[in-house]
């Protein structure tokens, strides 16, 4: 069995020396290493050249830069393994990751393993695990009636990382990073696998190590077409529950995005305010926003949203909210 690791790079000369020294360090051998330079300007060139030159499993892809979502795209259509791995230019796999996922494999030939991870605050040097509560391997539909809900709230559902899939089953159904956007499309891209897959494995183990540092981060940032990231990211939810709506909680998850997006847009000053009163009316004339995620029709469910609204001084959000339930 063999793992295609796949590993977008962009200016990471400070970090991805250790990246690669923890897939050469796997216990498990059988892997190829997809390093695809994404137009990076420092250092990062020379040295996926240089760990090339040692290793014939390391493969480096220098290209224009075009995005992390179409970087590891690429690397999907150059995989030769068959189950790939992504992995971030400055994260980190444990030692045993590939050996354990083999193991997992050889017993159950699943579409998908969903795997737990260690995040690391560089700047508070403090770790703290994010695991799934146990293993666990069976169908689609069990998984959403007795996995899904756990895994989603648990932040094991939003990343590519610490996670298996098979290459076959991505190639199949075109199964592609969207590259309009550059937030949200993680989650989007393991919810169109886990829609497509027949059948998928939990591990209950770490396998990868997240580096958060206190700047820098895609999260952070505000992001113009946020709003449309947000609803192509439902939009896919909605299709992996099939014909249900998914329950409120997911509503309201999805709402509590737009209200961060909204209070981004109203904290930028580089945005007029004509601007931002018109994104304001494309957001409240969204037809599948209004019918979905604005769907709060007992009382309790919208008086906890107006709560939630008034922490958070979302008062514009507040006002469309009152003008969308008295329609």
């Amino acid at each position: 069995m063999k793992f295609s690791v796949v590993v977008p790079v962009y200016n990471a000369e400070k970090n991805i020396r250790a990246t690669i020294e923890s897939v050469r360090g796997q216990s498990y051998e059988n892997w190829e290493l997809i390093l695809v330079n994404d137009g990076s300007t420092d250092g990062s060139g020379d040295i996926c050249n240089e760990y090339a030159g040692r290793d014939a499993r390391i493969k480096p892809f220098h290209r224009e830069n075009v995005g992390v979502s179409r970087s590891r795209n690429f690397g999907i259509e150059t995989a030769t393994g068959d189950y790939i791995i992504f992995l971030d230019s400055d994260d980190l796999l444990v030692p045993d990751a590939l050996e354990a996922y083999d193991k997992k494999l050889s017993a159950h030939p699943v579409d998908l393993i969903i795997s737990g991870y260690t995040q690391h605050f560089i700047d508070k040097a403090q770790l703290q695990d994010i695991i799934p509560q146990s293993d666990w391997c069976g169908s689609k539909d069990r998984f959403m009636q007795e996995k899904f809900k756990e895994l989603f709230f648990k932040w094991l559902l939003h990343s590519p990382w610490s996670k298996v899939f098979r290459r076959d089953l991505l190639v199949q159904h075109g199964i592609r990073f969207c590259e309009e956007f550059s937030i949200y499309e993680d989650i989007e891209f393991v919810l169109q696998t886990i829609n497509r897959a027949q059948e998928i494995a939990v591990q209950a183990k770490k396998v990868y190590t997240y580096e958060i540092s206190s700047h820098g981060s895609l999260n952070t940032r505000f992001h113009e077409n946020g709003f449309e990231a947000v609803m192509n990211c439902w939009k896919t939810l909605r299709v992996v529950f099939g014909r249900e709506l998914p329950p409120v909680e997911y509503r309201l998850f999805f709402f509590s995005k737009i209200v961060s997006y909204v209070n981004q847009m109203y904290a930028l000053r580089t945005m007029d305010k004509q601007k931002k009163r018109e994104r304001m009316i494309q957001i409240y004339t969204d037809s599948v926003f209004c019918k979905d995620c604005m769907v709060f029709k007992t009382k309790s469910i919208r008086l906890l949203v107006e709560n939630k609204l008034i922490r958070m001084k979302a008062w514009t959000l507040l006002d469309g909210l009152h003008c969308v339930l008295r329609k």
